[in-house]
């Protein structure tokens, strides 16, 4: 299946690097042509995701959402703290926000790692007293250059500064729920929203967090999506939530109802901003969900020329192509899939597959190792290979053998997974030999590994 963002992921648990709007979901099964992941969207700055203000809902600056706020007098810029900054330290500040803005559009080296938050501790110094702000920037950078010990230190710093600065809290929740910590994650967030009822970012993780539980409580998720949205009337995240809480509240009651309103909110979400890539990705898979595959490829191949970095996009337009055979796009997508996130299983599986159809079958070997090196767990890369050695290898009864040895390897690990069960029932299936004048059967389909020892029996027989 598909993978939104987010970090949904559909219906699964993944995370982006964003802090206004990341991804969490529990990856999807990939078979031989299936992957399936929901976006699960927490907040962040950057990856496709709109940001959120330093206070009061303001609109964000160019570097994730992290603008000093402008107060009486007028003229005068105050932190979310209240404090009055001097044009010295404003002018440290954008300049800070600018490095931020260039290295996320460049990618961040090594050098933007050490000067971007060193422009962020100068402005504090200039000040001569505590920013939360910059405390915040200072681990938004060190989380952008995969410093995780940095990043949680200078969130924690920014919130003990100011405990109602609620980018900073977001922060917190977020990387709990990182780590699968999601109860501490509701507490981060509900606080969140308690010191500052303007916190919009507060209201959309805890409508997505209320949207994956089980049971869903798909009202109070819609309710505080809601609540974001009379905040901020422009605030994309939660447009792109809703659209995503519709299609998947239409999948579960097969509404017609809620697919139309999630096509109305994708709607209004361009003519605030046509550029906001993540709708392109819902809006592509609200297409699928139809059975419209042309659509559904034009707005995933959109959301993906909007942001380079849209991973989810990627995931789902090499899953939408691999569908039709379009292996040669479907390998350059899960190629930049996996650039954007080397550790995805998913985009290792899907490229595997692409790379199969290609028949570059050395290749597609060598990823699916690397995705049993990644998780041994979980079972689509043992069910691929087992595909590889049975219809792709010599024939030989070594391959064969080794075939039987992955799809067994496969069912101790698919075994109880409902989402597997076909793919379970096509390994497994057994066909009585027929009886009678009859020489064949049409009633029953043999399942692999029965077709596996029919042919290994067939070639031992006969010396091969």
């Amino acid at each position: 299946m598909y993978s939104s963002k987010t970090r949904v992921y559909l219906n699964a648990l993944s995370h982006r690097k964003a802090l206004m709007v990341s991804a969490t979901c529990r990856k999807p099964g990939w078979l031989v042509l299936a992957a399936v992941c929901m976006l699960f969207v927490s907040l962040g700055c950057g990856g496709g995701a709109a940001t959120g203000a330093g206070k009061k809902g303001s609109r964000p600056g160019a570097a994730g959402g992290n603008t000093l706020a402008t107060a009486a007098p007028v003229g005068a810029v105050v932190t979310a703290s209240g404090i009055v900054v001097s044009d010295k330290t404003r002018d440290i500040w954008r300049a800070g926000l600018d490095a931020f803005a260039n290295a996320e559009s460049s990618r961040w080296s090594g050098n933007q790692c050490q000067s971007v938050p060193e422009l962020f501790r100068k402005a504090v110094r200039s000040q001569g007293e505590a920013i939360a702000e910059a405390d915040f920037m200072v681990g938004l950078v060190a989380e952008r250059c995969g410093q995780g010990d940095a990043a949680l230190a200078a969130y924690k710093q920014a919130v003990a500064n100011d405990p109602k600065y609620c980018k900073a809290r977001i922060a917190l929740g977020l990387v709990d729920l990182r780590a699968g910590r999601v109860r501490q994650a509701e507490q981060a967030f509900t606080q969140a929203k308690t010191n500052d009822p303007q916190c919009t970012e507060a209201y959309v993780n805890l409508g997505m967090l209320q949207s994956a539980s089980r049971p869903p409580n798909m009202q109070e998720a819609l309710n505080n999506y809601r609540r974001a949205l009379a905040i901020e009337s422009d605030y994309l995240p939660a447009f792109n939530q809703m659209a995503l809480l519709y299609l998947n509240w239409a999948k579960g009651e097969g509404s017609t109802e809620k697919i139309r309103l999630a096509e109305i909110v994708c709607k209004q979400a361009t003519l605030v901003n046509d550029k906001y890539a993540p709708i392109y990705n819902t809006w592509g898979l609200i297409e699928v969900h139809k059975g419209n595959v042309i659509p559904a490829l034009r707005m995933f191949k959109k959301a993906t020329d909007l942001d380079d970095s849209l991973f989810e996009a990627y995931l789902n337009f090499g899953q939408m192509t691999m569908s039709f055979r379009g292996y040669d796009d479907s390998e350059k997508a899960f190629t930049r899939a996996l650039q954007l996130e080397p550790k995805s299983y998913d985009a290792m599986i899907g490229l595997g597959i692409a790379t199969r159809g290609l028949k570059k079958f050395g290749e597609a070997k060598a990823i699916y190792e690397r995705a049993l090196a990644l998780s041994s767990s979980r079972p689509e890369a043992y069910y691929n290979l087992g595909v590889l050695y049975q219809d792709y290898m010599s024939g030989s009864v070594s391959d064969m053998r080794s075939a039987k040895t992955f799809f067994e390897r496969f069912l101790e690990r698919a075994r109880g997974d409902s989402a597997l069960a076909s793919t379970v029932e096509d390994v497994t299936r057994r066909c009585s030999a027929p009886k009678g004048p009859r020489k064949r059967s049409t009633d029953c389909r043999p399942g692999r590994l029965q077709n596996i020892e029919t042919v290994v029996a067939a070639l031992s027989s006969a010396g091969g």
